[in-house]
């Protein structure tokens, strides 16, 4: 199996994106702005656990979403920055307007559409797509539009599975689901040379 460590650069990524401070997460975690700031730069790799369940209260995400393995693909897809442009455009919607719509920062969406951040959250994918009324994978490259469905699961009520509806709205089923994955995965990574 192999190791898990804690992404800070997702809680940095997380923080700036809904321009919360150092403070105010310090001061929602119970711990001080120096701890946070340290948890962010990979200094501390295992950060007490009551806080980091703050942190993921704070972003309304599971505590999971801030861990990672050394072989796991990356959460967040690279994006497909001229069609997120130009689906603006086509809809004759501002800067300033679509990201209202979708719930961003303008400065946020304005780096997603420059090029300065290439990758973006599923859920800012999500929200953008409902924006522009296209697929997800609409606004990811090509060369990487892959699915994180464990990410979809625990963001969703219900899954489908061979046409089959299932609700995951209670935290067990969840979780089995999300078990089913990670066999799934450790099955086709046995069998892949």
């Amino acid at each position: 199996m192999s190791r898990m460590e804690f992404n800070g650069t997702k809680l940095r990524d997380l923080r700036t994106d809904r321009h919360a401070t150092l403070k105010q997460l310090a001061d929602h975690a119970g711990c001080t702005i120096s701890y946070i700031s340290s948890i962010e730069k990979g200094r501390i790799k295992s950060p007490n656990i009551t806080i980091l369940t703050k942190l993921a209260e704070y972003f309304q995400i599971s505590t999971d979403e801030f861990v990672v393995s050394a072989k796991e693909m990356p959460k967040e897809p690279a994006l497909d920055m001229q069609a997120l442009r130009d689906l603006r455009k086509m809809k004759h919607l501002s800067l300033e307007k679509a990201a209202k719509l979708s719930g961003l920062h303008p400065t946020t969406l304005s780096k997603l559409e420059n090029g300065h951040r290439r990758t973006a959250e599923l859920g800012t994918l999500t929200a953008l797509a409902g924006v522009y009324n296209v697929d997800v994978a609409d606004l990811m490259l090509q060369r990487e539009a892959y699915v994180d469905l464990s990410a979809l699961v625990r963001q969703s009520d219900t899954v489908i599975i061979d046409g089959r509806e299932i609700s995951v709205k209670d935290k067990a089923t969840k979780e089995r689901v999300l078990t089913a994955l990670r066999i799934a995965a450790a099955w086709a990574s046995e069998e892949s040379p």
